[in-house]
C-alpha cells in the first residue's frame, strides 16, 4: 500500500527521538498573494520501493552528521538520568511490545563500549522501518486508505484565506510553516509545514513555474512555489502545493556541501556559502537573484535553472537584494562593507552605481510608490532614503530609527508612506513617511525578543507578520490602532472603519506608544496549531 510522507515522519521521529521544541525562532517570512494557492493542495504518497530508495540516499546525510547527534543524545541523555531518578523508565521491566519489537527501551542507554550515545542507522533500521509501515496495522499513526478524506475540510483553502510562510528553528530541528490566516473569520492556524535540513534565512515567493521542465509550458503556467535559503550555499524551491513533500521540487547551485569554502569566486556555478537574500524578478518572471555571505550577488534562470552572471562587486557579505518593481533590468545590493549598490543588469559588467551609509546594510526596499526612491536599514539603527533621479549620491533623509540594527523593513502595499522598521532593540515602529519629514506613528515592545522580520500582506494593507527569536510569528491588525487609523484615514477606505469594540478594548497595552494624534496598542495574535489524532492541524477561531 501506498504510504502518506507524513506518516515516514512520523515514525522516523519517533525512532530518532533528538529535537524538542520550544519557542520558536523566526528569522523570515513570506507573503502569498490571495488565489495563487490551489483549493486542495496535493499529498505525497510513497510506495514501499520509492521510501526505500529515499532511506538509501540520505543514509550518508545522516552519517556526516553522526558526531554532531552523538553529542546531542550523550547531554540529553545525562539530562534524562538526573531527572528522571527512580521513575522505572530504565529498569528493564518494561513489557510494551512496540519497544520491545524496535529495540527502543534501550535507546537511550550510553554505549559503554564507545563512551558514546548510540547513534540509529538509518541502514540498520531499514528492515524493521520497512516492515513496521507496510504492516498496515502495526501502529496506530499509520493512516491508509481507510481514514482518506478525513481531513478534507481542514486541507482545503478558501478563496478569502491568505498564505503566510514561515521559516523557524526549534531547538535543532527547522521548518518552513504554510500559515492560513482569515482575517473575516479572525482565525489562523499551520495548514501544513515542511521539515528543512538547514537554518532557513530567506523567503521569495514566485509563481514561475521552475519545477516544469517544458519551455512552453512554462509561459503559459503560473505556479505557487516559495524560494528557501539558508546556511548552506544552495536555494531550495518549494512548491505550495503540495504537502508532506520529502525534498523540495528544485535546487539551484551546489547541490552537495563544500567543507572549503571559497568565498567572492565566481566559478559559474552558484555560490559557495549561505544565502542571505533571494529576491524573484517580477516584470521577468524567469529571474532570480541571490546575496551571500560569498560576497556576490547571483543572477538565476529559472527555465534552465542555472546561474547567468555572477556580480562580484562588494568586499563583504552582502546581506540583501531587491529586484525594482518596474524597471526589469534594475538590481539593488547592500553588503557588511556598509555600501548600497544599484546594478544594470542589460550589462553587468559595466559596474554599479554605489552609495555609502553608515552601518552595515541589512535591508534594501525600493518604494513602489515612488520607484526611483529607494529605502536601507542598518545595523546602527538608521534608516536612509536615497533617490537614483538625483545626480548626487547623498540621502534625502536619514532616520535614528532605533537603538539596534534594523533587521527588517516594510512598506505597505496600498497604504502610502506606511513604513514599518524592527530592531533588535525589541521594538517596531510604524513610520509616515509620505513626506520628506517623517513622523512615527507606533512604537511597541513587541515582547518576542529582537525582532528579525517582518512583511505585510498582499491583500490587506495594515495586515503585518513579524518574526522574532521567541513567541514563534506573530500577526498584527494596525487598524485596531486608534492613532494608526486617525493618521491614515484619508489614504485608504479600510482606514476610517474602527473595529469592533470589543477587539478594540482587548487590544490595549501600556507598552505601545504612538505619535500624534493618540495612544493605544495595535492588536496582535500568535498563529495556533492544534493537532488531531494524526498529527494534522485544524482550524481554529
Amino acid at each position: 500500500s501506498d504510504l502518506s510522507a507524513s506518516a515516514v515522519f512520523t515514525h522516523q521521529h519517533r525512532l530518532l527521538s533528538i529535537f524538542t521544541m520550544p519557542s520558536a525562532i523566526v528569522p523570515c517570512v513570506a507573503w502569498v498573494p490571495k488565489g495563487k494557492a490551489q483549493q486542495h493542495p496535493t499529498k505525497v504518497t510513497l510506495s514501499a520501493d520509492e521510501l526505500k530508495a529515499m532511506v538509501a540516499k540520505h543514509e550518508s546525510e545522516l552519517e556526516e552528521h553522526k558526531e554532531e547527534l552523538q553529542q546531542i543524545l550523550k547531554k540529553e541523555s545525562g539530562e534524562s538520568m538526573d531527572e528522571g531518578g527512580d521513575d522505572g523508565g530504565s529498569d528493564g521491566d518494561d513489557d510494551d511490545p512496540e519497544l520491545e519489537q524496535y529495540g527502543l527501551d534501550n535507546y537511550d542507554d550510553d554505549d559503554e563500549a564507545d563512551g558514546g550515545a548510540k547513534i540509529p542507522s538509518l541502514a540498520g533500521l531499514e528492515g524493521a522501518f520497512m516492515d513496521m509501515l507496510i504492516q498496515s496495522g502495526a501502529d496506530e499513526y499509520i493512516t491508509l486508505e481507510k481514514e482518506k478524506g478525513s481531513d478534507d475540510e481542514d486541507d482545503e483553502i478558501k478563496e478569502d484565506d491568505s498564505l503566510l510562510v514561515v521559516g523557524k528553528v526549534s531547538d535543532e530541528l527547522s521548518a518552513l510553516d504554510v500559515v492560513i490566516y482569515n482575517e473575516a473569520e479572525e482565525s489562523n492556524y499551520v495548514h501544513h509545514d515542511q521539515m528543512l535540513d538547514t537554518f532557513p534565512l530567506c523567503l521569495a515567493w514566485m509563481d514561475f513555474p521552475v519545477h516544469i521542465e517544458d519551455s512552453g509550458q512554462q509561459q503559459n503556467c503560473r505556479a505557487n512555489l516559495v524560494a528557501a535559503g539558508g546556511m548552506e550555499p544552495c536555494i531550495n524551491i518549494w512548491n505550495l502545493d503540495v504537502i508532506d513533500s520529502l525534498e523540495p521540487a528544485v535546487q539551484l547551485g551546489p547541490t552537495k556541501r563544500s567543507k572549503k569554502k571559497k568565498k567572492n569566486k565566481a566559478d559559474g556555478t552558484g555560490h559557495s556559502d549561505a544565502v542571505l537574500d533571494i529576491s524573484w524578478n517580477r516584470n521577468v518572471r524567469y529571474l532570480l537573484a541571490s546575496a551571500s555571505a560569498d560576497c556576490t550577488v547571483v543572477l538565476w534562470d529559472l527555465r534552465t535553472r542555472a546561474c547567468v552572471h555572477t556580480l562580484a562587486t562588494h568586499s563583504d557579505k552582502v546581506q540583501s537584494v531587491a529586484w525594482h518593481p518596474t524597471e526589469a533590468a534594475s538590481l539593488l545590493s547592500g553588503g557588511m562593507d556598509k555600501t548600497v549598490q544599484l546594478h544594470d543588469c542589460r550589462d553587468p559588467d559595466s559596474g554599479p552605481r554605489v552609495w555609502k551609509v553608515s552601518g552595515e546594510v541589512e535591508t534594501v526596499l525600493w518604494n513602489h510608490f515612488t520607484p526611483s526612491q529607494f529605502l536601507v536599514s542598518c545595523d546602527d539603527g538608521f534608516i536612509y532614503c536615497m533617490d537614483v533621479s538625483q545626480s548626487a549620491n547623498r540621502p534625502l533623509y536619514q532616520l535614528s530609527a532605533h537603538t539596534q540594527a534594523v533587521n527588517a523593513i516594510a512598506l505597505s502595499p496600498q497604504i502610502e508612506g506606511g513604513l514599518v522598521s524592527v530592531s533588535s532593540d525589541k521594538e517596531l515602529k510604524l513610520w509616515d513617511i509620505a513626506s520628506d519629514r517623517p513622523t512615527c506613528v507606533l512604537s511597541r515592545k513587541m515582547k518576542m525578543g529582537e525582532l528579525l522580520s517582518a512583511a505585510f500582506c498582499h491583500d490587506a494593507p495594515f495586515t503585518l507578520a513579524i518574526g522574532g527569536q521567541k513567541q514563534g510569528v506573530r500577526i498584527m491588525n494596525l487598524l485596531e490602532n486608534a492613532g494608526v487609523r486617525g493618521h491614515f484615514a484619508g489614504r485608504h477606505p479600510g482606514a476610517v472603519l474602527a473595529p469592533p469594540q470589543a477587539v478594540a478594548d482587548s487590544a490595549m497595552d501600556e507598552d505601545a506608544t504612538t505619535g500624534p494624534p493618540s495612544a493605544s496598542a495595535a492588536a496582535s495574535t500568535k498563529v495556533k496549531a492544534k493537532k488531531g489524532k494524526k498529527g494534522k492541524k485544524h482550524r481554529k477561531r
